[in-house]
This record gives C-alpha cells, structure tokens and sequence, in this order.
C-alpha cells in the first residue's frame, strides 16, 4: 500500500502565518519551502535561495 504525503501549498502568501511542529508548506509565490518549529516558530528550509547559494557557490569556483 502506498502512503500519500501531502505539504501544505499557497499560490498567494510568501510564508505561511502558522505551522504546527514538524509540519511542512510550499509558497509558490515566494518558491521556498518552510517548516514548523518548536515555539510556534518557522523556518524556511529549501526553495530558491537554497538553489541561488549553490548556483553562486558552483559558478565562482
């Protein structure tokens, strides 16, 4: 039996205004990916400037 993740997604918001911990959202407005931390905190933890970083890091060596 396969098991389905599904990541929250938004079309409209940069950052998400609430995520459980551990929970993940994608921001197609904003291309990052966040998830939820302890204390009701968030924390973006892949997406476009993720790709930028090693796109600069690869090009300038």
């Amino acid at each position: 039996m396969a098991t389905k993740i599904q990541i929250k997604r938004s079309t409209t918001t940069a950052k998400p205004s609430f995520l459980s911990p551990g929970e993940l959202a994608y921001s197609e407005a904003s291309d990052k990916l966040y998830i939820g931390v302890d204390g009701a905190g968030i924390d973006t933890i892949g997406g476009k400037d993720f790709t930028d970083k090693v796109t600069d890091l690869t090009t300038n060596m």
